[in-house]
């Protein structure tokens, strides 16, 4: 594969990295884009807990990351359709919801329940008797139970599509494990110099997943 003249590389070949090189192909065809990974690494965080669109039950205030999160769910559908188009493969999405248990908030629940009203967030109370009949499989130490509506995509099924997508629209697939190099490597510059001499590429997103950011990119410019 000839390293030279990328435009922007792409480190990380999951959900994230390939929706990264996806879209930014998509508004500006003329970029020549590469995706750096792992072929087999990538898949793991990717292939589990990237499939929850859940950006309700996980906040508990109504700041600028939450806007971003509803906004994000909110779009979704509209982009797996777009994706679906590009790379000729379907991807299963619902709004089924998920479920919370007032048991695993016990003093907050009030205010929980409070905060999804002022924020409008779509939801549900069940009370016990009504969560035997919706979720019979749930304990009933549960007690009552909230339904939120969020979202699930199926991510085995979207990050195939975005791998597809990817090709289809010209962005080549570097697939190397030059990441666990230079993650041994410091200060940063050093790693990013590093990466220029191998992908012949001086703008690099490094994405990743952060403890308040899904998804959450990081973007430097080395020159």
């Amino acid at each position: 594969m000839n390293t030279s003249g990328f435009d922007i590389v792409v480190i990380g070949s999951g959900v994230i990295g390939h929706s990264i090189a996806f879209r930014l192909k998509q508004d500006a065809p003329q970029l020549k884009i590469a995706v750096l990974g792992d072929p087999v690494n990538s898949l793991q965080a990717s292939r589990a807990a990237a499939g929850m669109l859940s950006p309700f039950c996980e906040c508990d205030r109504a700041d600028r990351f939450f806007d971003f999160c509803r906004e994000s769910l909110n779009k979704f559908p509209e982009f797996l359709k777009e994706l679906a188009s590009i790379s000729e493969a379907s991807v299963h999405f619902s709004f089924e919801g998920s479920l919370m248990p007032s048991s695993s908030y016990q003093e907050t629940w009030e205010e929980r329940k409070a905060f999804f009203v002022s924020e409008g967030v779509p939801h549900e109370i069940w009370s016990a008797e009504k969560v035997r009949q919706k979720a019979p499989y749930l304990s009933e130490d549960c007690g009552e139970v909230m339904w939120v509506g969020e979202g699930q995509v199926n991510n085995r099924q979207m990050h195939d599509a975005l791998m597809r997508a990817s090709k289809n629209l010209g962005i080549r697939f570097w697939k190397r494990t030059f990441l666990v190099l230079s993650a041994r490597v410091r200060p940063l510059h050093r790693r990013l110099r590093i990466l220029e001499t191998l992908t012949g590429s001086s703008l690099f997103w490094l994405q990743g997943v952060g403890p308040r950011s899904w998804p959450a990119c990081w973007r430097f410019r080395y020159l």
